[in-house]
């Protein structure tokens, strides 16, 4: 944060959620002069995260571990909000570099901040990012598609087990 306020004094980032590093975030501000740029408002309820997020520019996805999927990504995409994320775990199947966001390598600030900074020296390229992230959205996360495609994996998987013999001893 110290190097995108460099660059963007206005810049203001909030932190949702009351994981076991809060705590160790909360001091890391504090030591870095970072209070008046940095919000934690705890636990956000899943019917004011659409809030939150429609408040943003951007929605920052930071993880450090292998997440199966993100639906925090996914619900930013549906909003048409550029997502930066770490390139770690099904954030890049989400995520698309330099289509519907902005991917950096895991564990790396230095270009964490560079994303953003990207992204607030050009507010055009954040809209159209967004925009391509909800049509993505809209296409790749359909409901329907993934009923029609669980489907056909059921109706794939009976047919071979019919057409497989069965062994018995």
């Amino acid at each position: 944060m110290p190097r995108i306020v460099s660059v963007f004094p206005e810049a203001h980032l909030v932190i949702a959620g009351n994981g076991p590093a809060k705590e160790g975030l909360e001091r890391l501000c504090s030591s870095l002069g970072m209070n008046a740029h940095v919000s934690f408002v705890g636990w956000v309820s899943p019917d004011r995260t659409q809030e939150l997020m429609n408040s943003s520019s951007i929605v920052i996805v930071p993880s450090r571990w292998r997440e199966p999927f993100c639906l925090v990504a996914l619900e930013a995409a549906q909003l048409a909000r550029p997502v930066v994320a770490s390139r770690t775990g099904a954030l890049p199947e989400v995520v698309v570099h330099n289509s519907t966001g902005l991917l950096f390598e895991n564990e790396n600030s230095g270009s964490l901040a560079d994303s953003v900074i990207q992204l607030l020296e050009n507010p055009a390229l954040a809209v159209d990012l967004g925009v391509k992230a909800r049509q993505r959205s809209l296409t790749e996360f359909d409901w329907n598609n993934y009923v029609c495609s669980y489907e056909k994996l059921y109706e794939r998987l009976s047919t071979e087990r019919i057409a497989a013999p069965i062994a018995v001893n």
